[in-house]
């Protein structure tokens, strides 16, 4: 009977411990290596493994903490595996939420400096590679509920949790055991020069893994757990330095070596070994897989040790009964911080959620509008739940950019089109947002100034007002000559100066829709034959005109130049209304000046379209056709130089292309753009043109129509692209048939990007 007793108590005794057992989890830091803890806690789950308590640093932070917030393994990896957490980690907007209206006009500007108008010796050199926008919503969506339903305490999430940051001016650890989740996550995965660092809490604080990437000393401390399970994917003390990446530099001279090492003699530390970059988050189910299958290896060790256990019935009970906490994500009032009243006023009028309740799904889209102005350096979103409402109130935290931004670029060629670019930019925002921009090009093809003053109104339905005066000059003589040829007198300049007035309103995120008045002076030099000397004098043509147009307009390519995604539209009708006035040359056939008043309407369609056919094959469509009622000019020569051009390769917009001109004319093309390896791509390019009549020059040098639909004429262009951070570096292999020089090669480095050409 005593042995029975005995017995009974033992087991009781070894039952109770069993049940009363403990289990801390900790997830070290390591960028994209961390996905495999995802697949580490899959494992655990998967053997009814009990987590009570989770910690993490960096991506342990951000993975331990959406498993914090309910989160199953299942549901972390399916959205970092998305295109959602894609965009975000690489610092992008999905093209979908991209506000086409805020963009400015594109120019051949390569790197970029930013001062302020009151230490304008006090330069802005960016803190970060990538920029944050995208993810800080993302955190905020994710985390605003599960925090409202733990009343911001980290021990009253569905697991509790820690996160660690670094405060780098006290050189101390900081450790997040309540307050908004997603500041904690966010500062905890800030790695200096990727992520710009936040303050909370009026410090500023960066990645937890500077001081401690994996605080395992924090699970113990705070919870004192029975044991602890170590996810640790950073290596014993970290991977030395390379010499050729920054990353590994910066990390190297900035973290604080770590003890993976047992804190507690009751550890299991499980170490996936995954050999990716830091930031390379291209291959998410391969490095969970490599978490989940290390995992593995080390269950039995784990259940010799922790007897208890916990069925899926049960984590799907307590995680369903969490979820069911959550307010839905509604919001009434909005709150900014950082700026004066003024600027106050001009976000909250940028914001149609304003004044009324709106739904996440609402905001997210106004969120986007609103850090696409580049009048701001920062946005930060914070999502607080009030509890006497039972809403949630945002709260911006905003940092308004540098007053001052100037541009350095241009091209380099092999050609003689090499071209500086120089532009200031001034910015004021007040009630409404300011904008004085000046640039210049100085080049022997190509020459400009341009001034510009744009206004926006965030009015109910937005819209700006622009004004603009513009210099352009064009020498395409040089442009046809190789680098180093000796270079004879030009035979064909253009010059042209130009005003401009514009109102655009946005339509949807990627449109715009505008009307423009223009007044402008076109002024042509040119020979009427090829065969000429210094002696010679050339035929001038002006054209004073005055212009209206009305036109719509979206984009959301992804580069300014050399575009692999996304798609672009354009639509416009112009009225021009101007005097041609001919004054002939010595090798003109006529030798009397002339006058001609001429009026035309003329519409402009043009289209293309990226496809993503493989990861590293995408395909492109492009279409363009111009419909008018244009009259001939005085001449051949005049006439085909006021007639609109086919110049979709960026070379082709420095030629004068004779057979690729016309007043109606259809055009078709096809991209394949492979990309070799990151930012270097291979691009083939084919276009077929077909004027409704062709250019016909006759002997006394007018301009005749062949017949309609009677040629077809064929461009195209084979390239190796790079693009570098100061813009595209290329070599490409052209094509253009019937031109006297068909074939060309040239070598540049920099946009071939001019100022907008005069009624074009």
């Amino acid at each position: 009977m005593n042995k029975f007793l005995l017995l009974l108590f033992v087991s009781v005794l070894a039952f109770t411990n069993a049940s009363s057992q403990r289990v801390g989890v900790v997830l070290s830091g390591g960028g994209a290596l961390g996905i495999a803890h995802i697949g580490v806690l899959k494992a655990l789950e998967e053997n009814n493994i009990p987590i009570d308590y989770i910690a993490g640093t960096s991506m342990g932070a951000l993975v331990g903490g959406m498993y914090a917030a309910g989160w199953s393994p299942d549901e972390i990896l399916k959205y970092m595996a998305s295109e959602d957490f894609s965009y975000a980690a690489q610092g992008k907007i999905k093209p979908g939420y991209v506000y086409y209206f805020k963009r400015k006009d594109p120019d051949a500007g390569g790197f970029s400096f930013k001062f302020s108008i009151d230490s304008i010796f006090k330069a802005s050199i960016p803190t970060n590679v990538v920029s944050p926008k995208a993810m800080d919503f993302a955190l905020m969506e994710h985390t605003a509920g599960p925090g409202a339903a733990a009343n911001y305490n980290y021990d009253s999430l569905y697991i509790p949790f820690r996160c660690v940051a670094a405060d780098v001016e006290d050189q101390k650890e900081v450790v997040f055991r309540n307050g908004n989740l997603a500041d904690g996550m966010r500062t905890s995965a800030s790695f200096p020069f990727y992520f710009k660092p936040i303050s909370v809490n009026g410090r500023v604080l960066f990645d937890g893994g500077l001081y401690n990437n994996f605080p395992s000393n924090v699970m113990y401390d705070d919870f004192f757990p029975d044991y602890i399970i170590g996810s640790n994917v950073a290596g014993h003390g970290g991977k030395s330095p390379d010499e050729d990446n920054l990353f590994s530099q910066i990390r190297a001279m900035l973290m604080t070596k770590t003890n993976y090492g047992s804190i507690c003699d009751n550890m299991v530390l499980i170490e996936p070994e995954v050999n990716i970059g830091i930031f390379d988050f291209s291959s998410i189910k391969n490095t969970y897989d490599i978490g989940y299958y290390t995992a593995l290896t080390k269950i039995d060790t784990i259940k010799m040790l922790v007897k208890r256990e916990v069925s899926p019935m049960q984590r799907d009970s307590a995680r369903t009964a969490f979820k069911a906490k959550q307010p839905p994500l509604v919001f009434e009032n909005i709150y900014v911080n950082g700026l004066n009243r003024n600027q106050n006023d001009y976000i909250m009028r940028s914001l149609s959620t304003r004044n009324k309740l709106t739904t996440i799904d609402k905001l997210r889209g106004d969120y986007f509008r609103l850090v696409s102005d580049d009048q701001f350096k920062k946005i930060y979103p914070r999502a607080k739940y009030n509890y006497e409402r039972n809403i949630y109130d945002l709260y911006l935290d905003v940092k308004q950019d540098r007053d001052i931004i100037a541009q350095f670029g241009g091209c380099f060629s092999s050609k003689p089109i090499n071209t500086a670019f120089l532009s200031l930019e001034y910015k004021r925002l007040g009630k409404i947002g300011q904008r004085f921009y000046a640039n210049a090009y100085f080049g022997k093809f190509y020459g400009s100034v341009q001034a510009k003053v744009r206004l926006d109104y965030p009015t109910i339905i937005p819209f700006y007002f622009e004004a603009d005066f513009t210099l352009n000059s064009f020498d395409y003589f040089t442009s046809r000559t190789s680098f180093f040829e000796d270079v004879q007198p030009s035979y064909l300049f253009q010059s042209e100066r130009s005003f401009n007035f514009l109102v655009a309103t946005p339509v949807h995120n990627k449109g715009k829709l505008a009307g423009a008045l223009s007044l402008s002076r076109l002024r042509n030099e040119y020979y009427q034959t090829g065969t000429f000397t210094i002696a010679d004098t050339t035929d001038r043509t002006f054209f004073n005109t005055v212009a209206v147009d009305a036109f719509y307009e979206e984009s959301s390519l992804n580069r300014k130049q050399y575009a692999f995604g996304g798609s672009y539209f354009l639509a416009k009708l112009y009225y021009i209304f101007g005097q041609e006035e001919h004054i002939p040359g010595s090798t003109s056939f006529t030798t009397n000046n002339v006058k001609y008043t001429h009026s035309f309407l003329r519409f402009k369609v043009h289209y293309e379209n990226y496809f993503n056919i493989t990861k590293r094959l995408k395909l492109g469509i492009y279409g363009e056709a111009v419909v008018s009622n244009q009259p001939e000019f005085s001449n051949y020569t005049s006439t085909l130089l006021i007639a609109p051009a086919f110049q979709p390769i960026p070379e082709s917009s420095t030629l004068f292309l004779r057979n690729f001109r016309a007043f109606n004319y259809g055009a078709v093309g096809g991209r394949v753009i492979v990309n070799i390896f990151k930012r270097f791509d291979f691009r083939l390019e084919n276009y077929l043109f077909m004027p409704y009549k062709p250019f016909v020059e006759t002997a006394q040098q007018t301009a005749a129509y062949g017949k309609a639909f009677s040629r077809i004429n064929y461009m195209g262009s084979g390239a190796l692209v790079y693009d570098s951070p100061i813009g595209p570096i290329s070599l490409s292999g052209n094509y253009y048939q019937r031109e006297k020089k068909p074939w060309s090669l040239i070598f540049t480095l920099g946009y071939i990007i001019f100022n907008r050409k005069a009624n074009q």
